[in-house]
């Protein structure tokens, strides 16, 4: 999933997704964090030579029972 800078859905394979603000609370600029029985990993998309970055983050989630 690729939530934009405002946390609003641009891109998920979720079906329904797109357009809606996803609750990423980023502390850094990738790390992971557990809600609602699963968990999710992010990180900051970088920028590319001299160009910052759009404030996105990259993320993916995976249910806690079929992660272990």
């Amino acid at each position: 999933m690729l939530p934009d800078s405002r946390y609003r859905v641009i891109a998920s394979t979720e079906p329904g997704a797109f357009g809606k603000t996803y609750p990423l609370k980023p502390e850094a600029e990738w790390g992971c964090d557990s809600k609602d029985g699963r968990i999710v990993a992010y990180g900051l998309t970088p920028g590319y030579e001299t160009c910052r970055g759009l404030g996105w983050h990259g993320c993916t989630e995976c249910a806690i029972d079929a992660a272990a």
